[in-house]
């Protein structure tokens, strides 16, 4: 769903405006090129004198405003999660709190080192980790007043969009707020900041119990931070921009991935590269003839 930059900043700026829009509260958030993981408690407090229960309101106004943003960039139509918005899908998890909710929270923030994008997942830039430690220099960020214009246009919905108090830094991230993203109740979960962090070096019981089956079924919307001579290889194809990158390009993306990561069908491959699966079938087969 994000294949640069200012897509992951501008959908990590669009949870926390849904989030205060329709008073939910955030205990985890991790966002990645081609899926998110999020905790939290829709509905947790009032808004506009109304009190609103289930995820129906904050999934409602994040997709809608995900999908205006992915539409008008791309210039395609379709709605998130539709199915033809190729493999775009939300899927809401209830769970029963203590040690279960514990066990999420921390799989959440352990995914992209579970998908090999790093090595040290608290300094992952679209995570919520580092602002339950604190990690993050508030001196040098910007207040709606402050911010430049250009910079809000790029990031918001409408530069008008950034409440009052609150912080965004210098890239464009939204400083998840403490009304919105309740890191107390994080803490108060796992009782200490210092049994949070330990409870994190350790492989989760999702990442056990389905993390290779799941590895299979997106290997072909993560094998690009698998591999780093694949990385590098796509970068100067223009991976990062798949919608700019020429049919030529794509087909040769297409091939690589094909090769190292041979459990990536041709329909996942279709549906990141936006070429017909057919087309991608016949296209391999006279490659790997050559």
């Amino acid at each position: 769903m994000f294949y640069e930059k200012q897509d992951l900043i501008s959908a990590w700026n669009r949870f926390f405006l849904s989030a205060a829009a329709t008073g939910t509260e955030i205990v985890s958030l991790v966002i990645l090129n081609s899926h998110f993981h999020t905790g939290a408690d829709p509905g947790a407090r009032k808004v506009s004198g109304r009190f609103l229960e289930g995820v129906t309101s904050f999934m409602r106004s994040l997709r809608m405003s995900l999908s205006l943003y992915y539409n008008h960039k791309n210039g395609v139509n379709g709605s998130l999660g539709a199915k033809s918005y190729g493999n775009a899908e939300v899927r809401p998890i209830e769970y029963d709190g203590g040690e279960d909710q514990r066990d999420l929270i921390c799989y959440h923030i352990r995914n992209p080192f579970h998908h090999g994008i790093t090595e040290d997942f608290l300094n992952w830039e679209f995570s919520t980790a580092k602002f339950v430690f604190d990690m993050t220099d508030l001196s040098q960020c910007y207040t709606r007043e402050t911010a430049p214009k250009s910079l809000l246009e790029r990031v918001l919905p409408s530069p008008h969009d950034l409440p009052k108090g609150w912080l965004m830094m210098k890239d464009g991230r939204i400083v998840p707020p403490s009304e919105v993203f309740r890191a107390d109740k994080v803490e108060a979960l796992f009782g200490t900041k210092e049994n949070y962090l330990r409870q994190l070096q350790n492989v989760t019981r999702r990442e056990s119990e389905g993390g290779e089956e799941s590895d299979r079924r997106c290997c072909a919307g993560s094998a690009r931070v698998k591999d780093a001579a694949l990385v590098n290889y796509l970068n100067d194809l223009g991976c990062l921009s798949i919608p700019q990158m020429t049919i030529d390009q794509r087909y040769q993306a297409v091939f690589i991935l094909k090769k190292r990561y041979s459990n990536a069908s041709s329909r996942q491959l279709a549906r990141l590269f936006d070429i017909p699966a057919s087309s991608i079938l016949r296209k391999l087969k006279k490659m790997a003839q050559k």
